[in-house]
């Protein structure tokens, strides 16, 4: 059974996607997404880069499109945001592969500094910025999500993503993945 807090947590993944808070998700919604990272990252749309990513995303929107668009008009509402993800929480298993499928390739084509090995500062601000979530101290956020070496690695951001979804422990770590808590009202504000 899906919590309270889990479903906050979900309002705020729906967020990430509805880039224009009309209260339902769409293909464009996912472009503009990829558009934001695209420029945020300086990446040409010419290349290999610009094309895998892109596919990425819209494997992930049509993917989910298939399973949670409930009256089949290419449209996500909130509603049927929330009944998908509540079925797919019930096999825990379904949301770590889920995870970490999408975000290792998503780290290893626009986030993960492959000369260090390691999700950095600046990516992981290039990453709440590219879903439009602006954060006040986001350095001092980022901080609070560093393992015991003081970095985070692509099991530790994978991990934090998981802990995200599946965690009831308001103190997780992984709550933090995506930004503060807070949501605003950010659906159907507009």
């Amino acid at each position: 059974m899906v919590t309270e807090f889990q479903e906050h947590k979900l309002k705020i993944f729906f967020c990430l996607f509805d880039s224009d808070n009309d209260g339902k998700i769409e293909v464009n919604d996912f472009k503009k997404v990829v558009d934001k990272f695209v420029h945020l990252k300086g990446i040409n749309k010419e290349t290999p880069e610009y094309f895998n990513l892109y596919n990425l995303y819209l494997d992930f929107w049509e993917n989910t499109l298939k399973y949670a668009d409930i009256d089949d008009d290419d449209k996500i509402r909130y509603d049927d945001f929330l009944s998908y993800w509540f079925d797919l929480l019930k096999f825990p298993q379904e949301i770590e592969k889920l995870i970490l499928d999408f975000g290792k390739a998503f780290m290893s084509i626009i986030l993960f500094d492959e000369e260090e090995n390691l999700f950095s500062f600046d990516n992981y601000k290039i990453f709440l910025t590219g879903f439009g979530r602006e954060i006040v101290d986001i350095e001092n956020h980022y901080r609070k999500l560093l393992n015991k070496e003081g970095k985070i690695t692509i099991d530790d951001a994978q991990q934090l993503a998981i802990e995200f979804f599946l965690s009831n422990d308001k103190t997780a770590l992984g709550n933090l993945w995506f930004g503060p808590l807070d949501t605003g009202d950010c659906i159907g504000n507009k």
